[in-house]
């Protein structure tokens, strides 16, 4: 996990070579309550801290999804499987109930609105769990890789998916079925489905093209 040590310090070397700026030094440091500081003589500092405590070793996290009523309910993905944390991250617990095959996690996301439901994309099928993680169900084909997971902010019912194979994917009851939703896309390798804050019935689509590997962004306005 050193790798935390080094993203950081990179982006600000070539923000700062874009901007024509310079500074003197940068480096990680735990500033407790602020994002970040600089110094007198030029030294940029960064509020960065590994809180792992739980988790297997070189678990690459995939997805964090936060309870947007309780900050300290946190779960992770990882390589290694599905993590909760009670704490804000300072201890992590594995859960169970997702077959070692389907734990490569691409997307994790505990509904904003109906309490102990967390809905998991998976490189295997799409999961869900009503009982916050305590025990799993697959709703869709195993052949299914998903990558990206959204809920429609004005109605709950409504969950968005992105795929590797099968585009844009919506379910009505909850993620309990998905049918394709992927009229005028030009690709059905969907990276991210994002809904719109500020208008509650758009949603946004990223997809690669396949044949020329450009990438596009697309939007329905339902």
């Amino acid at each position: 996990m050193s790798a935390w040590s080094f993203c950081p310090l990179a982006i600000v070397k070539r923000s700062a070579f874009s901007m024509g700026a310079s500074y003197s030094a940068a480096n990680i440091a735990d500033l407790k309550y602020r994002w970040g500081s600089c110094t007198p003589r030029n030294k940029l500092h960064f509020n960065w801290r590994l809180i792992k405590a739980g988790m297997i070793d070189d678990s690459d996290v995939f997805a964090i999804t936060v309870n947007s009523n309780n900050r300290n309910h946190i779960f992770a993905s990882a390589c290694s499987g599905i993590y909760e944390s009670l704490n804000g991250g300072e201890q992590w617990k594995k859960i169970q109930g997702i077959p070692s095959t389907s734990r490569r996690t691409r997307a994790l996301i505990q509904h904003p609105s109906i309490p102990g439901t967390v809905y998991a994309g998976t490189t295997q099928g799409f999961w869900m769990s009503t009982n916050g993680g305590k025990n799993w169900s697959m709703t869709t084909n195993r052949n299914l890789e998903i990558n990206s997971i959204a809920v429609h902010p004005a109605a709950p019912s409504k969950v968005f998916i992105g795929t590797n194979n099968y585009g844009v994917m919506v379910s009505n009851d909850g993620g309990k079925s998905f049918v394709p939703s992927n009229t005028n896309l030009t690709s059905r390798l969907t990276y991210a489905v994002v809904t719109d804050a500020t208008q509650p019935g758009r949603l946004y689509a990223t997809t690669q093209n396949t044949a020329t590997s450009g990438g596009f962004v697309f939007y329905s306005a339902e």
